[in-house]
């Protein structure tokens, strides 16, 4: 049985492929490809984690762990992938304080994948609160007895990180009153310097809090929008 983690969302997962016996592939089979800032490493407890930093990301971008599965020519449907997933993107409603968690709020944009000969048999959002559990997907129409298959496990990004997706806040938080914003934003400042130019309109920092409201209602920050309206300096 293999164990893979696939951090940054960091995933954790053990996978075979179980069919009249268990095909197990060890963790050295495994080979990183990825594109972007997506990086690797083996940890102490003999899982491959797949990395993404703090940092901005592109559609399309991706890592994953991926090896060549010889299915035995005996072998008989059903034919089952195995496998356990968790991660460290934690989607609570406040910071933990915790340095090794990850928060990530943001739904639709990066995914978890199982992936067999080039196509995707698992999928899951990695802003959806992990529970650590195995997951058993039937493959049995993906794979052949006697076939060597490749088999992937993916963090794949399905739009830019500075994407909003306005369909991501829930029904509730889409009926977000205009009292409860202006309590939000009771604290928000814009700060003004004079110069021998005029007027330059600074935003200040958002709170987390406040960040995450524009960001799951789809708005723009105060300062995308004075980029906008305001000229350019000369």
């Amino acid at each position: 049985m293999i164990r893979v983690g696939i951090i940054g969302s960091l995933v954790f997962a053990q996978a075979a492929l179980l069919a009249a016996e268990r095909i197990e592939v060890p963790v050295g089979a495994f080979k990183f490809a990825g594109n972007g800032h997506y990086v690797w490493k083996l940890d102490r407890r003999d899982l491959f984690q797949i990395v993404h930093p703090w940092t901005t990301s592109k559609a399309g971008d991706f890592g994953q762990m991926e090896a060549e599965v010889v299915v035995p020519a005996g072998a008989k449907p059903p034919l089952t992938l195995v496998f356990y997933v968790m991660d460290n993107n934690y989607t609570g409603p406040v910071q933990t304080g915790a340095d090794w968690i990850n928060r990530d709020v943001r739904a639709g944009h990066r995914f978890r994948q199982a992936i067999v000969s080039g196509r995707v048999v698992w999928q899951q959002d990695t802003c959806l609160d992990d529970v650590s559990q195995h997951y058993l997907v039937d493959i049995s129409d993906r794979v052949k007895p006697g076939t060597t298959v490749n088999l992937a496990f993916r963090l794949w990004e399905a739009v830019d990180s500075h994407v909003s997706l306005p369909a991501k806040a829930s029904p509730q938080e889409r009926r977000t009153t205009t009292q409860t914003l202006l309590r939000a934003f009771s604290n928000y400042m814009l700060i003004i310097h004079r110069s021998r130019l005029g007027r330059e309109v600074q935003p200040t920092r958002l709170t987390t809090r406040q960040r995450e409201i524009l960001q799951r209602l789809g708005f723009d920050t105060p300062a995308q929008i004075l980029s906008r309206q305001l000229p350019r300096d000369p």
